[in-house]
């Protein structure tokens, strides 16, 4: 099966919220497998601060940001028209 979402290849987002070692394991992805599991992961810890109290609005819009480059799908205007 051939990979069809696109990888950031310039300026990482993950590095401006000082996640290093996530922008590291980002770098190693290799297939679509592999970047959806990340994606979700990334959201996992954005539920983990709710979770936890921790307001992080700008965190949760980076990833879904990075979704969106990802698939060419623009995820907000979508969750807009459920």
């Amino acid at each position: 099966m051939a990979n069809v979402l696109k990888k950031i290849v310039v300026s990482n987002p993950l590095i401006n919220f000082e996640m290093h070692a996530h922008a590291e394991m980002y770098d190693c992805i290799e297939n679509d497998e592999e970047m959806a599991a990340f994606y979700h992961h990334l959201l996992d810890i954005a539920d983990h601060y709710e979770n936890q109290g921790i307001d992080r609005p700008l965190y949760r819009s980076m990833i879904y940001a990075m979704i969106a480059y990802s698939t060419d799908c623009n995820i907000n205007a979508q969750m807009l028209l459920l």
